[in-house]
């Protein structure tokens, strides 16, 4: 999968234990009241904040003020130190830590895919490529799905399989009696269900079963077809990077319905993609 990952770093908070003396010195500074609590809660919960999502200016001013609080407090930082904070700021900031995390990621250049229909005509002395191959544009037409493993090149016919489930206990497999193992598979986004979020297959909707039912039935790749009329309307067509280390074992893509209309054939056709 061709992906850029961006990486920044935010503050993480660096917190030891409570100076006996502090304790000793400033009993009133540390008496909690259920109206400081109130506010406290009031003020990160707020629409300010707007959410304090990770490198946000949000969260940065979250941990400024939880930082502030623990001075005013007495609390002794856990980052180690030379000398005395001067100011105010200085001992707030050593509360703080940078660290890295992935800001999101980009397409990269290398994505490709193509369609390659078995009518496709070769040119005179077998040079050059079939004239009826179909490239799809990535990002438009097409995009790698973010827990997609990386795939130089696959080349495989394809076969469709209705929603892609595997359930079990529901006696329902959209596998079974189908020939999938070495093919590409091509199954529709959402669940027979339709758009109930409650009904009987609501958990199956989750790209990552249809990509383990693939997997677990041989299947070399996983194509899923968008719902929306505007791809760039439908959630599949938002890259995203979902904070999970593994991978889907084949590669995943999602194809508008639009590209969907464009494969002839069906079961005689084959694909080929790299990404």
């Amino acid at each position: 999968m061709n992906f850029k990952l961006r990486h920044n770093s935010f503050f993480v908070l660096l917190v030891s234990t409570i100076s006996v003396a502090v304790l000793a010195q400033q009993p009133s500074q540390l008496t909690t009241s259920a109206e400081r609590l109130r506010l406290h809660i009031t003020y990160l919960a707020s629409n300010a904040l707007e959410g304090r999502r990770t490198g946000t200016p949000g969260a940065d001013g979250a941990a400024q003020f939880i930082a502030g609080e623990f001075v005013r407090l007495g609390l002794k930082s856990g980052s180690p130190s030379a000398r005395a904070s001067r100011t105010r700021g200085e001992a707030q900031s050593r509360f703080l830590q940078r660290f890295p995390y992935i800001a999101g990621v980009e397409l990269g250049k290398n994505n490709v895919m193509q369609l390659i229909p078995q009518t496709a005509i070769q040119p005179a002395g077998g040079a050059g490529r079939p004239t009826a191959v179909l490239d799809f544009r990535a990002g438009d037409d097409w995009v790698p799905v973010g827990f997609s493993s990386s795939a130089r090149v696959v080349d495989a016919p394809l076969a469709f399989v209705n929603y892609g489930i595997t359930a079990p206990e529901l006696n329902y497999d959209d596998y079974a009696g189908s020939r999938v193992a070495g093919y590409i598979a091509v199954a529709f986004s959402g669940t027979p269900d339709g758009d109930n979020p409650h009904g009987t297959f609501a958990s199956y909707e989750d790209l990552r079963f249809k990509a383990i039912a693939a997997r677990n039935a041989g299947a070399k790749g996983l194509i899923v077809i968008g719902r929306e009329v505007n791809f760039k309307d439908d959630a599949l067509s938002q890259l995203r990077y979902d904070h999970n280390t593994s991978n889907a074992g084949l590669p995943v893509v999602a194809i508008s319905r639009q590209s969907a209309d464009r494969i002839p054939g069906r079961r005689l056709t084959k694909f080929q993609f790299r990404t």
